[in-house]
This record gives structure tokens, C-alpha cells and sequence, in this order.
């Protein structure tokens, strides 16, 4: 049976973090939590029809901020899963977490309902450089909320980083860095900070006090370099793990598997097309809303396909690309990355192309020049 990933959007926050551009609604929880709860329900109920022959291997419970929702409810929402899917006996089950967003005992129900990954967003562990992000939490508070996981029994977390932080500096990034690795994650995520439009960072953008290009490659491969020797390998461009603990949900967006995305603002890879629901609290919870489907054709899948590949540290297998669209990589973009090899941005070998870790840092621009983008 055909593997399916399932994503679930809770848009729940207690505030809006100032680099965040996410669908997300703040102090609506009480008035609307348990009808959208109740609107995700019956969506996934809907769409099981189309996934008699799929079998769930991963679900993610993304937002927003999942663990505002109290345990049982994300409980009763895996219950209608498994009541309409059919999942294997080693299903991922992830949850993002917020510090703050939980309390004694809510770990060990969350686990009790099923969930076996966390992530947690930690973001930097100075307490100047989360009040500068917006962020709820402090340090001491982040701990708390990591090892009353560990306490619950997870053994599979992942943490999130940021580097580019306003007033941010290579020495402070480390300090972050060590401290998350004193804590002994199976799963890191470092994310470049990037000044999205409609965000509080957007609107003071000329006042930010930003890291300059050369910074942020230097933070980037101080990382990169601290993390190997503590064996938590790139497996992405960026995310980290320990062996066997890579993120199997979202290697699923890397590697073009098919997921179905529910909740407002979610979106679905399914059957070569491309869904999006609307955002819109209300809009989703009273059913009034149409879902975008946009047809992926076989080119435009070709190059979604290379550009998401090429974000693994494993790029793309010829062997599989052939299988999958009857051509031979080298073929079409061979010529074209052959320039990049004396840079050092590009390795092309028997099996596979892959980007080094210098090419990762100017992967955008290596893409843009051997890819065509379709304008739809």
C-alpha cells in the first residue's frame, strides 16, 4: 500500500512572534478551539475516501501552537485517523511544542494519546536574542519544558535554532548551540532568519540590526562543523540528526511524497496536484471555504522534484530520478552544473549529485540558474 503522510494545522497562539508570517490567531482559542477541533474532524473524515489504498506512516501536528490544544484533543483527533486510515504499527507521530504552551502532566498525557516525536522551539538560548524575536519563553523556561519531556518518556526530540538574529553574533550563535547540544537532542533544526512581508520584523526592517552575508555563512558553517563532531549529521540543508532520527514527515516534502494537509491554511501534495485551503478561522470551522487544486504537470514536477532533492545532503540519485521520469539527470542539468565544480558548490558523482556545504549556502542562486520555474 502506497505510504501517505498527514498533516494537521493548529492556528492557535498565545502571541505572534515577530519573524513569523504562519497562519496563527491570537486569544481566539477559548471561543473557537473546540469547533475547529471538531471542523479538522470531520475534514479528515471527508477526505479518507480517496485513501483506501494508502497506508499513514507519518502525522504532524504543525501550527500555530499545537500544545495550546489540550492533550485530549489532539487525542481525539488521532482517534478519527486511526477510526479512517489505516496507519503501520510504526507510525511518526510529531508535535511542535512552545515552552510555555504545556504544564505539569501534559507531556505524559500527550504521549498517552499516541504522540512519539516533539519539537520544540527554542529558537536561541540567550534570553536577550528571544525577548529580540518576540519570543514567550526564556532559557531557563525552555530546559524545563526539555526535560519534563524527557521525563514523559520522549526519546526522539527535535529543537529548533535560528541564526541571523538581530544583534546576534558568531560567539552568541555557539553559545546557543552548545547549550542545545549539552541536552543531548536526537534532531536539530537551524534556520536562517528570513524578513518575511506582513510580519513585525518586515515593518522594521531598516531599523534591524542584522548579521551582514559573510556573518551568516561563518554562523552557518560553525554549526554545521559543531554539530558533525557530535555525530548529529546533515541530512538536509537544515536539519541535523542522529542516525536513524531524521524527520520521516519531512523528508516527505524533500523527497515529493504525497501528504495531505488539514485545518486552515494546510496544504496537500496529492494525486500530481497541489491543494491549498484558504485561511480563514471561521471560514474553515463553518465549512465555507473551496479547495485550490492546482495540476502539476510533468515538467514542473521534474523541477520541484530537483530543487527539493538538492536540499538533502544526498542530493539526486539518477537511479531514481530515472525510474521516476524516464530521463537521465546528467542529461538534462549535467552541463549545466559542471561550472560549479571547481567552486566547490557541486559534487557529481557516479551515483548521485549533491550540493557541498559551501554550495548549500548559495543553493538558491545554483538552482535559479539551471532550473526552469514556471510561472503559474
Amino acid at each position: 500500500m502506497c505510504p501517505l503522510g498527514l498533516y494537521v494545522h493548529i492556528p492557535f497562539c498565545k502571541s505572534k512572534c515577530k519573524y513569523c508570517d504562519f497562519c496563527s490567531y491570537i486569544g481566539k482559542l477559548e471561543k473557537y478551539g473546540d469547533a475547529y477541533v471538531d471542523a479538522v474532524c470531520r475534514q479528515i473524515a471527508e477526505m479518507s475516501t480517496l485513501c483506501k489504498d494508502r497506508m499513514v506512516d507519518t502525522i504532524y501536528f504543525g501550527g500555530g501552537t499545537p500544545t495550546m490544544l489540550e492533550a485530549e484533543k489532539i487525542g481525539l483527533i488521532l482517534n478519527t485517523i486511526r477510526a479512517d486510515y489505516k496507519c503501520t504499527d510504526d507510525v511518526e507521530i510529531s508535535c511542535e511544542s512552545n515552552p510555555i504552551s504545556v504544564y505539569d502532566g501534559y507531556y505524559e498525557r500527550l504521549r498517552a494519546v499516541g504522540v512519539n516525536r516533539l519539537s520544540i522551539g527554542a529558537q536561541s538560548m540567550l534570553d536577550s536574542e528571544l525577548l529580540a524575536l518576540g519570543r514567550t519563553h526564556n532559557a531557563e523556561q525552555f530546559e524545563k519544558s526539555f526535560f519534563a519531556a524527557r521525563a514523559a518518556g520522549f526519546e526522539n526530540i527535535n529543537i529548533d535554532l535560528m541564526y541571523g538574529i538581530p544583534d546576534q553574533t558568531e560567539k552568541t550563535l555557539a553559545e546557543s548551540v552548545d547549550r542545545v547540544i549539552s541536552l543531548v537532542p536526537q534532531h536539530i533544526s537551524v534556520y536562517g532568519l528570513k524578513i518575511e512581508p506582513d510580519t513585525v520584523f518586515y515593518k522594521k526592517r531598516s531599523e534591524l540590526a542584522l548579521p551582514d552575508e559573510d556573518t551568516e555563512y561563518n554562523m552557518y558553517m560553525e554549526v554545521c562543523k559543531k554539530l558533525e563532531k557530535c555525530e548529529i549529521h546533515k541530512y538536509e540543508i537544515s536539519n541535523f540528526a542522529k542516525t536513524g532520527y531524521e524527520s520521516r514527515h519531512n523528508l516527505k516534502y524533500w523527497n515529493t511524497d504525497e501528504y495531505l494537509g488539514f485545518g486552515t491554511a494546510a496544504h496537500s501534495y496529492f494525486d500530481f496536484e497541489r491543494w491549498e485551503i484558504p485561511r480563514g478561522l471561521e471560514a474553515f470551522i463553518n465549512g465555507d471555504y473551496h479547495i485550490q487544486k492546482t495540476f502539476i504537470d510533468e515538467k514542473e514536477r521534474i523541477t520541484e522534484y530537483v530543487m527539493l532533492r538538492m536540499r538533502l545532503c544526498k542530493g539526486v540519485d539518477y537511479e531514481k530520478f530515472k525510474e521516476l521520469f524516464n530521463l537521465n539527470f546528467l542529461d538534462l542539468y549535467g552541463k549545466k552544473l559542471e561550472k560549479f565544480i571547481d567552486g566547490g558548490f557541486v559534487i557529481i558523482g557516479n551515483k548521485n549529485c549533491n550540493f557541498t556545504d559551501n554550495g548549500f549556502c548559495v543553493s538558491n542562486t545554483i538552482l535559479s540558474d539551471i532550473l526552469e520555474f514556471s510561472n503559474k
